[in-house]
């Protein structure tokens, strides 16, 4: 019987590839969201946050002594079921496989506004700040969607169960957008080039997170340069099982940040994994 926490693409794509930069994918560290059905996951540099894609909650994680612990749920009047998130650098964004982009204060907790689409139904989403706009879609599609919801451009990458992306700026050979899908092993983790809208086929299964439940599915993905772990380009994924469980990859020497203090350790019994 399906777990009712999780969200299960209609679809399952049958592709996969090689792990060909199996290199870059140390796990850093890994832990649990409050609860199952808490597949978003983003960060602003300080804090991680999941959401809820059945319900209104919000979850706020804080590195307290090299342990992500959370600090607190939240709603936001107005904004619900919301799948994988984006984050421009004040806002946060997500979507509910609707055709509206939710804009949202985490400082205050509040609405900010919202984005219609002409069309796109907004599931995995990912803040592109090179073409000022959203990299989005639902299951099988992936567009590019301005601030204001005008679509600028569409790939046809060949996935059919989409459920998060996240840009990629520092990686060689970028800008990229990873994308996480639930085809293959449930968790497979695709680079696509953003120059040519085409998958590279380098790919990364996040079965080896520590906690990995087999049978889990993909959630959100996001990115941070620098701040969570200094030094480091990383990839937060998130797996759906129960409860959520979140991880961190290391894809490249970071360009900025440094303000996030100590590599967290020890978190859901495991050390940080280089």
């Amino acid at each position: 019987m399906p777990d009712p926490t999780v969200e299960y693409s209609p679809m399952v794509a049958q592709q996969h590839y090689v792990n060909a930069t199996e290199a870059i994918w140390d796990v850093l560290f890994t832990f649990n969201a409050a609860d199952g059905a808490r597949p978003g996951v983003e960060t602003d540099g300080t804090y991680i946050y999941t959401s809820q894609w059945n319900g209104p909650n919000f979850g706020k994680f804080q590195n307290q002594g090299g342990t992500w612990t959370l600090v607190g749920e939240f709603t936001i009047a107005g904004a619900s079921n919301i799948r994988d998130m984006a984050f421009d650098g004040t806002y946060f964004y997500g979507g509910s496989a609707s055709t509206t982009i939710y804009k949202m204060d985490f400082n205050t907790q509040t609405l900010v506004g919202t984005i219609a689409t002409s069309g796109v139904n907004v599931r995995h989403i990912g803040y592109d700040p090179v073409n000022q706009g959203f990299w989005t879609g639902d299951w099988s599609n992936l567009y590019l969607v301005s601030m204001t919801g005008a679509t600028l451009q569409t790939a046809n990458v060949g996935l059919s169960s989409m459920y998060g992306n996240a840009y990629d700026d520092v990686s060689a050979g970028g800008p990229y957008l990873w994308i996480h899908d639930q085809g293959g092993s449930g968790v497979d983790i695709h680079q696509m080039s953003i120059a040519t809208m085409t998958l590279t086929g380098v790919m990364h299964a996040a079965t080896d997170l520590p906690g990995f439940l087999a049978g889990s599915i993909a959630g959100g993905l996001a990115s941070d340069n620098g701040n969570l772990v200094p030094g480091k380009f990383i990839l937060l994924v998130n797996v759906q099982q129960d409860p959520n469980l979140v991880g961190a990859y290391e894809l490249a020497a970071s360009t900025g940040g440094g303000g996030g203090g100590a590599a967290p350790s020890n978190l859901l019994g495991y050390n940080v994994y280089r």
